[in-house]
């Protein structure tokens, strides 16, 4: 059987910023990922809808504080995404 593999290099200081999707009106918000100030914020910015009880917040948060972690060593990482599958 013969298998791919397919890579995809991902430079982290080329993520500017994470975009939320909102399950319950498809809308999506944009955190900066390179301000240090920005939040992730509790509602969505257009039906409303708390993060919070979609299950959207917590994983944001903790995935925006990593990456901010991860953005001080920019000049030494790079994320290596491979997906293989047979043919």
């Amino acid at each position: 059987m013969l298998s791919m593999e397919q890579q995809l290099l991902i430079d982290i200081k080329d993520i500017a910023s994470i975009a939320i999707h909102c399950t319950r009106c498809g809308s999506e918000t944009v955190v900066n990922a390179s301000n240090e100030e920005a939040g992730v914020p509790e509602k969505c910015s257009c039906c409303r809808e708390d993060f919070a009880a979609l299950g959207l917040q917590t994983p944001t948060r903790t995935y925006l504080t990593a990456l901010r972690a991860l953005s001080k060593l920019k000049e030494r990482i790079t994320l290596r995404i491979v997906k293989s599958g047979a043919l």
